[in-house]
């Protein structure tokens, strides 16, 4: 059928971490692959198909197991955009209507949370992103949802020095805006 079994992949995920004794070379696989995906846009279908699977099998899980999540997200929306060119198209003509708006109010939500957390004393590291498109696609798929009912296009994050200023940041989020429940 052409699509790597689960099985399959993950033997070879653990293969190629256990033959390269440098993870730098891992890395550097991971980026020819993702050199490959991007000049793949000019390639017959086939290779794309091919280059999708690998990808979204093997080299995104692998990213993402050591933490280069930049290159995962790169990696699993380009294999996303091969396997799957309508649902890619429905989703990106939603996001590339908003992206400009999502990432102003992305700043907006840190630079306010950032004085909301200051005013209370709680030392805290801000940081937020808007989604990528293959996420946002399996959450739809996941939770059975439409792009509209989704909640969370974006998201931010805050990291507390303690447990307890977790739970103060938690309270002053949730006195400034209305928790959503579930």
């Amino acid at each position: 059928s052409g699509r790597l079994q689960e099985p399959q992949a993950e033997t070879l995920r653990k293969m190629l971490l256990a033959v390269v004794g440098d993870p730098r070379l891992v890395v550097a696989r991971i980026a020819i692959q993702l050199a490959r995906l991007r000049a793949g846009r000019d390639a017959p279908p086939a290779v794309r198909e091919t280059l999708a699977t690998e990808t979204r099998a093997v080299f995104a899980p692998l990213a993402n197991r050591l933490g280069i999540w930049r290159l995962k997200w790169e990696l699993e929306d380009l294999a996303f955009r091969y396997l799957e060119p309508e649902a890619y198209r429905q989703i990106a003509a939603t996001l590339n209507e908003r992206r400009t708006d999502r990432e102003q109010y992305i700043e907006l939500m840190r630079a306010t949370l950032r004085e909301e957390l200051g005013s209370a004393g709680i030392e805290a590291e801000v940081s937020g992103r808007a989604k990528h498109i293959y996420s946002i696609h399996r959450k739809m798929q996941h939770k059975q949802l439409q792009f509209g009912q989704l909640s969370d296009v974006r998201a931010l994050r805050i990291v507390c020095r303690s447990v307890p200023d977790c739970y103060a940041a938690l309270g002053c989020i949730h006195g400034r805006w209305r928790p959503v429940v579930g």
